[in-house]
């Protein structure tokens, strides 16, 4: 493999990596201002519910990884796994909120 094609394919994966960074970033501005809607609209009865509080951790954790995946010293390498690996854990009870609601 010759130099210019190890670039090229470092070029596109870093391309590809900001680009889901930003539809990531972009994505958690839109849910935070819903939430922020809702929150408004009746903070009481909001924060009643536990999965008000999953939303909200997932809000955060989404924002954070996607910011330090923009700003690549915001957060250490070490960090941002064990914030992957909590957002995995509430991406997954989420989703079994979600069955439950189906079932």
């Amino acid at each position: 493999m010759e130099i210019g094609e190890e670039a090229a394919r470092n070029t596109t994966t870093d391309i590809l990596r900001y680009s889901t960074a930003i539809v990531n970033l972009f994505l958690s501005i839109v849910q935070f201002l819903m939430s922020l809607v809702i929150i408004v609209s009746g903070i009481s009865t909001y924060f009643r519910s536990l999965w008000s509080y999953f939303d909200l951790i997932y809000i955060v954790l989404n924002t954070l990884i996607s910011l330090s995946i923009l700003i690549e010293s915001f957060i250490s390498t070490e960090d941002l796994r064990v914030l992957e690996s909590i957002l995995a854990i509430v991406v997954l009870v989420k989703l079994l909120y979600y069955l439950r609601l189906v079932d």
